[in-house]
């Protein structure tokens, strides 16, 4: 990705509900408005037909799939496997072609939630670790923080991870926050 012609990554990442998936949408619209190309994703991935959308609904309707149990360590891989299928297929090839990504999630919450959920840390980091390969040269970089207010009117605390031009620069765009 050191060609002039790459697109960006933007990573929004935070806690659940706060409010990153409306940032996301208002920073994509407005890029689109700027005339710069751009996809919106998130991470499982909630796009019909995608692995990170079956993903997503097993993660969140585990019963629907005849699922009794899963291991936390377990589903953090089922989480990376989503990220590594929507990377090759979608991010990279967008980023290669010029297209800015703006993400809603990054492996760091599959470090987060997998900890907190008493996950194995050698075990999430070996499959963190296939994620940070997949990647390649690809980061999320220069975090902007914010404050935001969250859906239960919490202040809460939002970065925003832009990676910066050729040049080491990083541009700042209006967005606009919940309310």
């Amino acid at each position: 990705m050191a060609d002039s012609n790459s697109g960006r990554l933007i990573v929004f990442e935070g806690g659940d509900g706060i409010g990153k998936s409306h940032l996301a949408k208002e920073l994509s619209s407005f890029l689109h408005s700027s005339g710069i190309p751009v996809t919106q994703l998130s991470f499982p991935g909630r796009r019909e037909g995608s692995l990170g959308n079956l993903v997503y609904s097993v993660h969140h309707r585990p019963a629907e799939f005849g699922i009794q149990t899963m291991t936390t360590l377990g589903l953090q891989a089922l989480h990376i496997a989503a990220h590594l299928d929507e990377i090759a297929s979608i991010i990279l090839p967008a980023l290669n072609s010029g297209t800015w990504v703006v993400l809603d999630r990054f492996w760091w919450s599959t470090w987060v939630y997998g900890v907190h959920g008493g996950a194995d840390r050698s075990c999430l980091e070996l499959l963190i670790e296939a994620e940070k390969q997949a990647w390649g040269g690809v980061r999320p970089a220069t975090p902007q923080t914010f404050w935001a207010i969250g859906k239960y009117g919490q202040k809460i605390i939002m970065r925003l991870y832009c990676q910066p031009s050729l040049n080491g620069s990083v541009s700042t765009w209006p967005i606009g926050l919940p309310p």
